[in-house]
């Protein structure tokens, strides 16, 4: 099994603050944009666009399914997700 542990950046607050204020994103969402290794706007942006598409895939109505439900459901989605992105690799 792979690990699912993220191996994180140092990102000091400047950084956090420049990349939180080129985006309009709060300053968090900057902070883990920047830890992911996405300190540069041009990077982040890039990825946030990228991400903006598929984000409902990703996100079903959790409070409306049992915990179950919803596993199997994400578990189905990112399986999907897996073989459309090694299909276009």
């Amino acid at each position: 099994m792979k690990s699912r542990l993220w191996h994180h950046l140092a990102c000091d607050d400047e950084p956090t603050a420049a990349l939180a204020a080129a985006l309009g994103v709060n300053p968090i969402i900057a902070r883990l944009l920047c830890m992911r290794g996405l300190a540069d706007p041009e990077q982040a942006q890039r990825f946030l666009v990228a991400f903006g598409p598929i984000r409902q895939h990703f996100c079903p109505y959790r409070h409306l399914l049992a915990a179950s439900a919803y596993r199997h459901l994400l578990a189905s989605r990112f399986d999907t997700w897996r073989r459309i992105a090694a299909s276009a690799a």
